[in-house]
């Protein structure tokens, strides 16, 4: 079902470069708003239930609410541009416990933003490298170009990592912690029941 609400959208008046037309436009009464159109799309028994299918779409960000005389009504504009045309609302009817969602009939329209991040698809095989032991920037990247897959920049590549192993924690010793720890040990100690380093090479390039 469709209905009419009294949400609008806003149509600046145009303006004009002609001076000789500037009287006779301040004079013009203001564009009438657009209406909305609605259309049903799903009823819920609660308004949890109606606020997690929206978040569930991944579409849309909580905008405002206000209310009628039979309606508390909550406002969703679109994730990526709130003058995107599409909208969403969750319609919390006073007289029952019916919850109901509906959206309007215009269809998204934003302009999608361009991708700052890197690619999904990338990512999964950066982890698979870092599990293999491979764990270089440099390295990984020319591993990545040999697979074929999109390759993020230096710095991209650098801010991801930074992140995983905050989350992940250092599962994997790399080749820079193992020869920082080896140089610590490097030294012949005072006591003869320490251990130490007597010599040690590493090859990253072969990694």
């Amino acid at each position: 079902m469709a209905r009419k609400c009294s949400q609008t959208l806003n149509f600046d008046s145009e303006s004009s470069d002609d001076e000789s037309n500037n009287g006779e436009t301040e004079n013009q009464p203001a564009k009438r708003r657009k209406l909305l159109d609605w259309n049903f799309v799903k009823q819920f028994s609660t308004k949890q239930a109606a606020e997690k299918f929206i978040k569930s779409e991944n579409k849309w960000v909580y905008k405002s609410k206000y209310q009628t005389a039979d309606a508390e009504i909550l406002k969703f504009v679109c994730r990526s541009s709130d003058s995107c045309s599409s909208k969403c609302c969750i319609i919390l009817l006073l007289n029952n416990t019916s919850v109901i969602v509906e959206k309007t009939t215009d269809q998204h329209d934003h302009v999608d933003r361009p991708k700052t991040g890197i690619d999904v698809g990338t990512k999964i095989e950066i982890q698979k490298l870092l599990k293999s032991g491979v764990t270089q920037p440099k390295l990984i990247l020319r591993s990545l170009l040999d697979l074929g897959v999109d390759v993020p920049t230096k710095t991209k590549l650098t801010n991801f990592l930074a992140t995983h192993r905050k989350k992940e924690g250092p599962t994997i010793l790399s080749l820079g912690a193992l020869e920082a720890e080896c140089s610590k040990l490097s030294k012949m100690p005072v006591d003869n029941d320490e251990s130490y380093v007597v010599n040690c090479e590493f090859d990253y390039d072969s990694k």
